[in-house]
């Protein structure tokens, strides 16, 4: 039997009730509710971590945040996980975007990577300026936005929440998505394909594209669950 390829897409920091297809129809999620409509969905799943990067540990080694020992942004590369068995079995296994592992460059099993940190990280060594969608920026003659936020005065009120207000292209979610689609293109390998996508959205800072955000314009919205 062919060995078939396979993409899995991690969203980050999501609530179950940000999925249209799942019962809440003021969530506008065309791409989701297909997926849900032709796919399985697992209602009763849960995050085994209270934080991105226990609950990651837990999803790539299969063991709870108590045997890993990762509650919080603790190192986890260490504890053997399923994309090296992946690899071992002749896959050609790919990272575009977070993975959250420290140090940050650690390979975990991939043979290739694309990195995507929190946009919000301010320090190299958490993902800084430094990863690839930055060198993007850079390369294009763009500033990180949180690098310009660390001197601009209205950095908590962004925090909260302000559209994009760069070219769609440099968003750190559409990178993400145009650098696995442009690989996925390219693929002409042998070899079976996994390929992790990692967006960090819909983590903070929450930076909508202008056009998504038209999308709730008018929309009713059942109140916040936290102030």
């Amino acid at each position: 039997m062919q060995q078939p390829h396979i993409i899995f897409i991690i969203t980050d920091q999501q609530r179950a009730d940000t999925v249209g297809a799942w019962g809440y129809p003021h969530m506008v999620t065309p791409a989701m509710d297909r997926l849900a409509a032709e796919g399985l969905s697992f209602r009763s799943a849960f995050c085994p971590g209270a934080t991105c990067v226990a609950s990651r540990a837990a999803i790539f080694t299969g063991m709870y945040p108590h045997t890993t020992g990762v509650y919080s942004f603790d190192p986890w590369a260490g504890h053997r996980n399923w994309v090296q068995d992946l690899a071992d079995a002749g896959y050609w296994c790919v990272n575009i975007g977070k993975m959250h592992l420290t140090p940050r460059d650690e390979k975990a099993g991939f043979h290739e990577r694309t990195i995507v940190e929190n946009p919000t990280n301010k320090t190299h060594d958490n993902g800084g300026a430094d990863d690839d969608w930055g060198r993007f920026l850079t390369l294009h003659g763009q500033e990180r936005p949180n690098d310009r936020h660390l001197t601009d005065p209205q950095w908590h009120e962004k925090h909260q929440g302000v559209p994009w207000h760069l070219e769609e292209r440099f968003h750190s979610d559409v990178f993400i998505g145009d650098a696995a689609v442009s690989w996925i293109r390219a693929h002409r390998g042998d070899r079976p394909l996994f390929l992790q996508v990692g967006f960090t959205g819909p983590h903070e800072p929450w930076d909508p594209l202008p056009r998504h955000l038209d999308l709730y314009s008018g929309r009713p919205l059942p109140p916040a669950v936290w102030r």
